[in-house]
């Protein structure tokens, strides 16, 4: 059965998969994943539909698979400004590091944080960078403290908050 873009489209209304879901439904995300990217080399046209079914498939083990294409995908969002679209797949990342990778759970947020500032969220874009600084100093990580600090620079989030970090 070929897939095209209509049916891989009709199949991003499903954001996430219970942690309840039956294996069989799993195991279909998997498989339609996988054949996505078959079918897709260039993936760009479905990297929503690669970050919504990978994530689907996490509990098989597609963690890291699943946070690749989301960040991809919220790359892909944020290059056409559409920051809240990218905010969502950087919230499923998160969700998935924060389970099964927790050393990718700084990065995330700091990305998070700048998804976040763009679509005008500058409370959550706010709490994000603080998480991300507050990881950054609990894994002695100076690298990515600067990023935490330096993701909301110029922003109206440093106008807002008026923190020193901006």
């Amino acid at each position: 059965m070929m897939l095209g873009p209509p049916l891989a489209s009709s199949l991003t209304t499903t954001r996430r998969v219970s942690r309840e879901a039956p294996l069989h439904d799993i195991q279909m995300h998997a498989e339609i994943a996988a054949g996505l990217e078959k079918l897709y080399p260039d993936p760009e046209p479905v990297l929503a539909d690669l970050a919504v079914h990978w994530s689907a498939a996490a509990p098989l083990g597609h963690h890291l698979t699943a946070i690749a294409w989301c960040r991809r995908a919220a790359t892909r969002a944020s290059d056409g400004l559409g920051f809240d679209e990218a905010a969502g797949h950087l919230t499923i990342a998160l969700g998935l590091a924060e389970a099964a990778v927790p050393d990718m759970v700084g990065a995330l947020l700091v990305d998070l944080a700048r998804a976040l500032d763009g679509a005008g969220e500058v409370v959550k874009a706010i709490d994000a960078a603080a998480r991300a600084g507050d990881e950054a100093r609990q894994h002695g990580d100076a690298e990515l403290l600067v990023e935490a600090a330096l993701a909301l620079s110029g922003s109206d989030a440093c106008q807002f908050n008026n923190v020193a970090r901006c």
